[in-house]
């Protein structure tokens, strides 16, 4: 990883980590979150993976207003780092920890491999 990318990833993960604490006090099921990036293809390749605790927390959140609040304050946190995310719903992805221990076992490197 390049110094350059090492900043900017470390400026995304500062972002990510406020909209984290600020999900999480909203108790809408929300659990944690992480984004997997491959600087070569940036910022195509930027993804922001919204975890839930169950399924129907996922599903809630899908189907509510609060999906498209979230893309768009995603979108401006980013702007203001400077990356424009042209299709935010392309880059945020939504999962939840009951389908991982579904298919994964648990474990989220592998699963996150596949988004």
């Amino acid at each position: 990883m390049r110094k350059t990318d090492k900043k900017r990833d470390n400026l995304i993960r500062e972002s990510l980590t406020k909209l984290c604490d600020e999900l999480l006090a909203l108790n809408i099921g929300f659990a944690w979150l992480t984004h997997t990036v491959d600087y070569n293809t940036f910022p195509q390749s930027l993804k922001v993976i919204i975890i839930f605790e169950t399924d129907e927390a996922q599903e809630r959140f899908a189907n509510s207003s609060a999906l498209d609040k979230l893309l768009s304050d995603i979108a401006n946190r980013f702007k203001q780092l400077d990356i424009r995310l042209a299709t935010p719903h392309k880059h945020v992805l939504l999962d939840n920890e009951q389908a991982c221990f579904r298919s994964h076992q648990g474990k989220w490197a592998n699963r996150l491999q596949q988004h």
